[in-house]
């Protein structure tokens, strides 16, 4: 069975004075199937399309080699919100032993705000390695095009 889709007819919605849908009909559907009108017989992209062709083999690609960037990722931010719980839990602890002074100096202080890095220094970060892995597997599972290699130039 092909790729399906809901259409809707022109001349049968003005018969029956309402929007008609006809549900579930192959894609190449050409003409209603009640009354028989090519014009006005429209698809209606009111569900989620599948993918076909290449699209499968390309997300293949791209999910088998994003996996481990993926996990570690995942794994990063498991340890930055496990260190937010115990640094909050730490400072409940603090506040708790501290003498009334020491308090008041917490209180002023405010609560730890962590400081966000530029997109700069973040890209700054990839290792050479990945970027060139991206540029040679990436972009040409996307586009289906070659990159030339460095030593080509």
């Amino acid at each position: 069975m092909g790729p399906r889709a809901d259409f809707s007819c022109a001349h049968c919605s003005k018969k029956s004075e309402r929007p008609f849908i006809i549900e579930n009909l192959p894609v190449k559907c050409l003409r209603c199937p009640i009354c028989n009108h090519k014009r006005g017989f429209v698809r209606l992209f009111n569900a989620v399309n599948v993918i076909g062709g290449n699209g499968r083999t390309v997300g293949k690609i791209i999910d088998q080699t994003l996996i481990p960037s993926l996990d570690k990722q995942a794994a990063q931010k498991q340890g930055a919100e496990n260190w937010n719980k115990a640094s909050q839990e730490a400072m409940e602890r603090a506040y708790h032993v501290a003498t009334p002074k020491q308090r008041e100096q917490i209180a002023n202080q405010g609560s730890y705000k962590p400081s966000f890095m530029p997109a700069a220094a973040a890209l700054s970060t990839i290792s050479p390695e990945s970027k060139q892995a991206s540029r040679d597997l990436n972009y040409h599972a996307l586009t289906n095009r070659t990159v030339k290699p460095l030593w080509h130039q």
